[in-house]
């Protein structure tokens, strides 16, 4: 089924949402009944296109009018548009010659509602993203994960679009024996990605087992070949050819980012961006589970509670020399798709920005860690502010293995410096523990969380994006 959804959904809740009291309270009980409401059943994960969504944008935007800040979208309103597209994987196959590969070997997402590629080479390039060699109408195989040391490489998502420009028909993906398909099987139910975005006709994924036949099937010798595949001179191999077909579901719909804005005084022609995604999975468990919500209250409505006070922080000292954008962005589950959309058309030109995510972890008094370290010309701001506020930073570059997996990056890859810094990334731990527990999961509820780091956080924040906001102390430009 194919369908589009008007923003005029959400005007609502715009008008209607409650308003915070007159009297802030302190920023650990602000933040916290913050993550209360937006984490709690009612909101049903905050999944985009959903009830959930409109009822997260609407509660933001109230937010936004009581602290003080003026819409900041472009056509002067609070929302900008994002135009999604979500895919659901229905049946497909994989034929090399005798080899037939179906449900359980090979899961294909095909980009119209039913696709077929006749027999056509397949090519594995490993890490590489084909740049000068021929892959029209070819079926690219690519690893995922970190690539070996000295081998740089852009994310799965651009290098499968990066493909998909030079014409492969398809990009897949051998999956690691440890990672459980039934997992996978679900995420390739609510592909989302953003309707402007080119996409192969078809995207996919082998388990390992299909894997090592494709292979072998190929006359390859699979150990081989992935020893290969980590030189950085590799330059690919042909592993004969193939014949798709795949079907599945296609839908538009619209979500929108929030922009608030507090205006510039002499420099108001640029900006400085403070971001956090307001969306999660939602509904992401089967009927009959005891508990079907993924409400993310560590992911990230703990970083919207924190945007919030941060914003009512620089608030309260007025305007500075620049603007100041406060964005909470749509789809950043999906893939940055939000933060994408935003980075593609910002309202002003920016020169520099700050991502929140994921920030309800350390306890007050831990020290600041910093995604990005050593990436951007913001480190001696970083360091000086959190000086003067009596707060130590790690000046470690280890964390910065999560750069690409946040909001940030979608502005970083249009050259605007983006980090992100806070006691949740400080001990890495501490953040690994979540990542391996709670983390997209049911459990990642509002009850118990350790908010000291985030609130203290908070003017540190407040103080840097202000210092990034004034042309004396940030003149602007790349590292």
């Amino acid at each position: 089924m194919t369908f589009i959804t008007s923003l005029a959904r959400f005007a609502p809740f715009l008008l209607a949402a409650p308003l915070l009291a007159a009297a802030p309270p302190a920023p650990e009980a602000a933040m916290r009944r913050h993550i209360e409401i937006l984490a709690s059943d009612a909101y049903e994960g905050r999944r985009p296109g959903t009830p959930g969504e409109t009822k997260t944008i609407g509660y933001i935007v109230d937010q936004m009018k009581t602290i003080g800040l003026v819409p900041g979208a472009k056509d002067g309103g609070w929302l900008q548009s994002v135009a999604l597209i979500g895919r659901k994987a229905g049946a497909g196959t994989l034929t090399a010659g005798k080899l037939m590969l179906g449900e359980g070997d090979v899961l294909l997402l095909p980009r119209d509602p039913s696709v077929t590629v006749p027999t056509a080479p397949i090519l594995f390039l490993g890490y590489d993203d084909g740049a000068g060699r021929n892959v029209k109408g070819a079926i690219v195989i690519l690893l995922g994960g970190a690539p070996p040391k000295g081998m740089t490489v852009g994310g799965m998502a651009e290098r499968r679009r990066a493909l998909t420009r030079a014409g492969a028909a398809a990009v897949l993906v051998p999956i690691a024996p440890s990672a459980p398909w039934p997992n996978l099987v679900a995420q390739y139910q609510r592909w989302v990605g953003l309707e402007s975005q080119v996409e192969p006709l078809v995207q996919g994924a082998l388990s390992a087992s299909a894997w090592q036949r494709l292979i072998r099937a190929a006359g390859a010798d699979p150990e081989a070949l992935a020893k290969a595949a980590r030189d950085p001179g590799f330059k690919g191999a042909p592993l004969g050819t193939a014949r798709l077909s795949a079907t599945g579901e296609v839908r538009r719909f619209a979500s929108a980012n929030v922009i608030g804005k507090l205006p510039g005084t002499s420099a108001a022609g640029q900006a400085v961006a403070l971001l956090a995604h307001w969306d999660h999975l939602g509904i992401c468990r089967p009927e009959g589970a005891p508990d079907r919500i993924c409400n993310g209250a560590v992911d990230n409505a703990s970083g919207i509670a924190q945007l919030i006070e941060v914003a009512r922080a620089v608030v309260a000292r007025g305007p500075a020399p620049r603007s100041l954008l406060f964005v909470a962005t749509t789809a950043e589950e999906s893939g940055l798709l939000g933060a994408t959309a935003f980075a593609e058309a910002p309202p002003l030109p920016l020169v520099a920005g700050l991502n929140m995510d994921t920030v309800a972890i350390a306890p007050a008094g831990a020290k600041i860690g910093v995604i990005g370290r050593g990436m951007t010309p913001l480190d001696p701001l970083i360091d000086s502010t959190a000086a003067a506020l009596g707060r130590a930073v790690d000046p470690g570059t280890e964390r910065n293995l999560l750069y690409t997996r946040q909001d940030g990056w979608a502005l970083a890859r249009t050259g605007v410096p983006t980090v992100m810094a806070g006691t949740s990334y400080g001990d890495l731990a501490l953040i690994n523990t979540f990542l391996a527990g709670a983390y997209h999961g049911p459990a990642d509820e509002a009850r118990g969380l350790e908010l000291g780091g985030a609130a203290e956080d908070v003017p540190f924040l407040a103080a840097l994006a202000r210092r990034i906001a004034d042309p004396a102390a940030f003149p602007g430009g790349k590292r």
